[in-house]
């Protein structure tokens, strides 16, 4: 019932995609919170450790664990501590979305760790023969998906048949119950329908709306559109759907939080990064090079060194790797993370990580900062049968490029000819 219920709040979702108005701003926004912080939600939180302590406790000693630490030195306690740090450090993680299209295409940040998903292409809403990419990121009480929509700018730009900023809020919640009404109801109800238009400076023909369901468990779809000034007839459609029932539900409030202040302001487009980047390819792999850096002769075929005069190096390294059943996270990975997260390695200052999604295909992000003023970046990802390691080895006092954009050239990624490989679900544990 609970999957059938999921699947059914998902099509509330896609079938009122269209939602708009007349507001400034989208309900939950707060000035006085900053885009990129974190979201946090103490049930959430509690939950999560719940789950992850009571499954550490239960299985015993982790492999990871075994190879960091000397286990046989440990009490059980402080073994059972251990392997529920390491584990607990996965979750502590935002995820980051890219999706590319001619024009350069979008990049946003769900505010949580996403680690199941998968992708497909879904016909859509009220325009006959066409199908858009569909991408699903799944969190333990929020199901998220990615759309984009094709369209003429005059007919994205309208709602209607008028414009969105002569809109009234009876207007869309007139619109919405009337297209609802003529839908098929067979095994569930909506409670509620409201919708509007907002305003960013970074997005236009900005529309949200939220449907509940009458069932149980009740459920709330949420949903944003709009599109890049630099691509007018391409509009992005993301939805959040969430189970309110009991202690397991965020709840309508809690949504609206995430979308005003988390969401939509670390919406931007990819385009931004050919000013300072541009692709280069090895095989199906595409990864960002920095405009003035130079490829350096490695003899090797596998690997490739690229360098900038201010003291910037970009390693790109394939690993033969055959993609075996849901399981995507790698070992090297996880030991990445857990040294980041317990700052394990000598000399460490900060360390940290994010998960990232490609077109539908995962990687993992991962920050070490030191002491000394030296850094690495290090992400991967991989297809069904190699494993990518793109790395940046920097220096604060002589590096010629920003930080935060260096963050994002290394994960900003392209895989050609992914086949069925992430078609389904995806687990990053």
């Amino acid at each position: 019932m609970f999957r059938k219920s999921l699947l059914l709040g998902f099509l509330i979702a896609v079938l009122c995609l269209s939602g708009c108005g007349n507001a400034q701003e989208l309900p939950g926004y707060n000035p006085k919170v900053v885009g990129n912080e974190m979201y946090k939600n103490d049930l959430m939180d509690k939950i999560l450790n719940e789950r992850i302590y009571k499954a550490i406790s239960a299985g015993g000693d982790r492999e990871e664990a075994e190879i960091l630490f000397r286990l046989n030195e440990m009490t059980a306690d402080q073994r059972r501590n251990l392997n529920y740090s390491i584990s607990r450090a996965q979750y502590n993680a935002v995820t980051e979305v890219h999706m590319h299209t001619a024009e350069g295409g979008l990049s946003y940040t769900l505010p949580f760790t996403a680690f199941r998903g998968g992708t497909q292409m879904v016909p859509l809403p009220g325009i006959a023969g066409t199908d858009g990419s569909l991408y699903r990121f799944n969190h333990p009480f929020i199901y998220t998906s990615l759309s984009m929509e094709s369209r003429p700018y005059e007919e994205s730009a309208q709602y209607l048949g008028k414009p969105y900023n002569t809109l009234t809020q009876n207007d869309v919640r007139s619109a919405l119950k009337e297209k609802w009404t003529n839908m098929q109801q067979d095994q569930y109800d909506v409670s509620s329908i409201d919708g509007s238009t907002f305003k960013r400076d970074n997005i236009i023909n900005g529309r949200w709306s939220t449907m509940k369901t009458k069932e149980t468990p009740s459920f709330v779809a949420n949903d944003i559109s709009f599109a890049l000034p630099n691509e007018p007839n391409t509009q992005y459609v993301i939805t959040l759907l969430v189970r309110e029932d009991g202690e397991r539900g965020i709840g309508k409030r809690g949504i609206e939080d995430i979308i005003a202040n988390y969401l939509v302001p670390t919406i931007s487009p990819l385009a931004r990064l050919n000013e300072s980047s541009h692709f280069e390819s090895y095989n199906d792999y595409s990864y960002r090079v920095l405009n003035n850096a130079v490829e350096e002769s490695t003899g090797s075929d596998n690997i490739k060194v690229y360098k900038t005069s201010g003291g910037i190096t970009q390693t790109i390294s394939v690993h033969p790797y055959e993609h075996k059943g849901p399981i995507w996270a790698n070992m090297a990975d996880i030991l990445r993370i857990t040294q980041a997260q317990l700052r394990l390695k000598p000399n460490m200052r900060h360390g940290s990580h994010k998960y990232i999604w490609n077109d539908g295909a995962p990687g993992v992000f991962i920050v070490f900062e030191y002491e000394d003023g030296t850094g690495e970046l290090h992400f991967s990802t991989q297809d069904a049968h190699n494993l990518y390691i793109h790395t940046i080895d920097y220096n604060r006092a002589t590096s010629d490029y920003n930080i935060g954009l260096l963050h994002t050239i290394i994960s900003d990624a392209k895989i050609a000819n992914l086949g069925n490989t992430y078609k389904g679900e995806v687990d990053y544990l």
